[in-house]
Parts: structure tokens; C-alpha cells; sequence
């Protein structure tokens, strides 16, 4: 994914998730993904 600069694995009550920030020219877009118990994703964006 261009502009990706880290994977980082978080934990909540719910469980453990792989989080992201993806940094372009004018947006920030947050990318949470949860496996279990089901597959989840989540884009939260940004417009500077």
C-alpha cells in the first residue's frame, strides 16, 4: 500500500486487530483490520 509506513498489532476487550496510517499529499486514512471473530475492516479519512 503506497504510503504506508507501519503495521502495528493492537488489543482491545474485543481482541487483537492490525492497525495502519496511510499518509498522502492532502489525507490521512486510519485502517484497522480484525479476523477474529469474523473479518472487519474499518477506513476512517481525513481530508486536509
Amino acid at each position: 500500500m503506497e504510503g504506508v509506513e507501519y503495521f502495528k498489532i493492537e488489543k482491545d476487550i474485543e481482541g487483537e486487530y492490525l492497525t495502519t496510517e496511510v499518509v498522502l499529499e492532502d489525507t490521512r486514512t486510519k485502517v484497522e483490520i480484525r479476523l477474529q471473530p469474523y473479518i472487519f475492516t474499518e477506513f476512517s479519512i481525513l481530508i486536509r
